[in-house]
C-alpha cells in the first residue's frame, strides 16, 4: 500500500488546521520531555510506547498542517515514507515496528 491509496479510505482530506498542528507539536514535545525525565528510572517497553506516540504526535501534526486527518497508524508510517525527505528505509522500518 501506499500513501496515496490512503486517501479517502483512511485519510480525510480536511482543510490545513495550523492550530491543531501547533498543538500536536506541543504534545510531542511535552511527551518529549516527560520520557526524558523518567528514561533511567522507567522500563523500557513504556518508553518504547511512548517514543513511538512522540512519532506518530509529530507526524499528525505535519498531516493537520497540510490538510489531512488519517485514522490508520499504517498510513502515517507511509506518509512518512512516501512523502516526508530524509528518511532511509531502516527508519522507515523502525518506525514501522514501533508501530506493532
Amino acid at each position: 500500500m501506499k500513501w496515496k491509496d490512503c486517501i479517502g479510505v483512511k485519510v480525510k482530506k480536511i482543510k490545513p488546521d495550523l492550530e491543531r498542528a501547533y498543538s500536536m507539536l506541543s504534545l510531542a514535545e511535552r511527551r518529549l520531555n516527560s520520557i526524558n525525565r523518567r528514561r533511567h528510572i522507567e522500563n523500557s517497553e513504556f518508553l518504547v510506547e511512548d517514543y513511538y506516540e512522540c512519532i506518530k504526535e509529530l507526524i499528525t501534526s505535519i498531516l493537520f498542517s497540510k490538510g489531512y486527518k488519517s485514522y490508520s497508524h499504517e498510513c502515517l508510517i507511509l506518509f512518512l515514507e512516501d512523502e516526508i525527505q530524509g528518511f532511509t528505509k531502516d527508519e522507515i522500518k523502525l518506525v514501522d515496528q514501533l508501530r506493532c
